[in-house]
């Protein structure tokens, strides 16, 4: 009540740098006092059921955002958004339009130049809208995974929140691209959400019990999709690195999924263009035993390339071996052209090395000769 008071009357003098600075403090402990999070005495009391403590809410939202002051305006958003959130959202449309009216400053701002306490604000309202458009729009998955990009690009930018945060902020961010991502079951397309993806393995790696389980369903799910992007790109190297991991992944789980069968597939596939011929034998043993691979029309192509892969391999080991053979034998017949071969190229080389000295010396000779 004294806020209120205070406030108003702040606005009317607030025409110096002093006075607008004590009119936004103002508002801000004002704003602390209404967020449900800090104070939960907000959400019983009869003066959180009516309108005015919302409107003042949007008010202070405007005033931020007209003055563009990033940090109360960040700081006014999340307690608008937790006050909405506790107030209950019915599902209406116009609770929707109001959520996305408070976040609506992480589509203009960039969280990469955010300090730490506004940086993690401002992921928790971005994560809020994406949870927001996923669920009531009709193009809500694409608008996510841009968001979503656009603050894991915004975040490798120098500056702003210290690395433990930001590494925190990025984690957030990489998971919840990947649970769109799978949630979809779509081909992913862009190449900068892939790229993303990528990224997101060496976090999901991190072995941490609380969330192994869901990890690990993470990546047996990204890694053969990740294997066949690098492999599309030429890169076949990492590509049987990806497809080897999320195999041994899928062995450890159900080793009869068809996960397994698609996994060992690409693998035996990248196996036979990196000639890896033995590695890709073994794996078309494994792919026989399993159900699956019993009914799949693709089978009999595999075969004939490993087969003749194989075949072209034995060749052309016998094409060296005979090669050498002959070189050796070569060399056992003709020992003397052998040692004449090395002797004329000993003896060019000396003769380039010292035919220059040996002309000068027989052309001082005769001129001496002449003088005598």
């Amino acid at each position: 009540e004294t806020l209120d008071v205070a406030i108003p009357a702040a606005e009317k003098d607030a025409n110096t740098t002093i006075l607008t600075d004590l009119l936004e403090k103002l508002l801000l402990v004002r704003v602390n006092l209404l967020d449900p999070e800090l104070n939960t005495s907000t959400i019983e009391s009869d003066t959180f059921k009516s309108q005015l403590r919302e409107s003042q809410l949007w008010q202070t939202l405007e005033y931020f955002e007209g003055k563009r002051q990033i940090c109360g305006h960040i700081r006014t958003a999340e307690v608008l958004l937790n006050f909405l959130r506790a107030k209950g959202v019915s599902g209406h449309e116009q609770d929707f339009t109001e959520i996305l009216r408070a976040v609506a400053l992480v589509d203009s701002v960039s969280i990469g130049k955010l300090s730490t306490s506004d940086a993690t604000s401002f992921m928790k309202l971005a994560l809020a809208k994406v949870d927001m458009i996923m669920t009531h729009s009709a193009t809500g998955r694409q608008a996510s995974k841009d968001l979503l990009v656009k603050l894991l690009r915004d975040l490798e930018l120098p500056g702003g929140a210290d690395p433990t945060c930001r590494h925190q902020l990025q984690v957030a961010a990489l998971l919840k691209l990947v649970d769109i991502v799978i949630d979809g079951q779509e081909e992913e397309s862009d190449d900068e959400v892939r790229k993303c993806l990528e990224e997101s393995v060496d976090v999901l790696r991190v072995d941490n019990e609380a969330s192994k389980a869901a990890s690990i369903s993470r990546l047996v799910w990204l890694l053969p999709k990740i294997g066949r992007w690098r492999a599309a790109r030429g890169d076949i190297v990492s590509a049987e690195e990806a497809l080897e991991e999320s195999v041994e992944l899928l062995r450890s789980g159900d080793p009869s999924s068809e996960r397994l069968y698609e996994a060992l597939v690409g693998l035996c596939v990248v196996q036979i263009r990196l000639g890896m011929l033995e590695e890709a034998t073994q794996v078309m043993k494994e792919i026989e035993t399993l159900p699956v691979a019993q009914t799949a029309s693709e089978m009999t192509i595999i075969k004939g390339r490993l087969q003749a892969a194989v075949i072209t391999s034995r060749k052309e080991k016998e094409k060296k071996s005979k090669g050498t053979q002959k070189h050796l034998m070569f060399e056992k017949e003709h020992p003397a052209t052998t040692s004449h071969s090395l002797l004329c190229g000993i003896g060019q080389k000396w003769w380039r090395q010292w035919c220059g000295s040996l002309v000068a010396c027989v052309a001082a000779a005769a001129v001496a000769l002449m003088f005598t």
